[in-house]
């Protein structure tokens, strides 16, 4: 894989070992390199990388289900949502309007947002009908 070629990569030009060359032997540098490149190697890697971030549902039964973003660590990706019945309602561009904390009754969503100074204050606006 990429990351396992990365990490070889960032394993030769390393300047560790000749630091450590001058506290190790040889033998034992070498077997420490080899030791080094194997645990690379051999490191396990699932197959796939997660791609829901978040699921909620609405009073209604909607489904809110966040994705990642572009990069598999990114959590703040777009968020799709599905009517009670399982049909495509549209999709939400990253962070816009972003997952509700909450889910009211008639279409209510109540948000945590944060100020300049880090101070919370929960907002609640309501939904337009097609989107509940």
């Amino acid at each position: 894989s990429a990351t396992v070629e990365y990490e070889l990569k960032d394993l030769e030009e390393e300047t560790m070992p000749a630091v450590a060359a001058t506290f190790f032997s040889a033998d034992r540098m070498e077997e420490m390199w080899k030791r080094m490149r194997e645990d690379i190697e051999n490191r396990p890697f699932f197959p796939e990388i997660p791609v829901l971030r978040g699921l909620r549902a609405t009073w209604e039964g909607s489904l809110w289900v966040g994705r990642r973003g572009e990069e598999p660590w990114d959590d703040d990706g777009p968020i799709d949502v599905f009517g009670p019945d399982g049909r495509y309602l549209g999709t939400f561009a990253a962070g816009d309007p972003g997952m509700p904390n909450a889910f009211g009754p008639d279409g209510l969503v109540a948000f945590v947002e944060r100020d300049e100074l880090d101070v919370p204050s929960i907002v609640v606006k309501r939904l337009p009908a097609e989107w509940r």
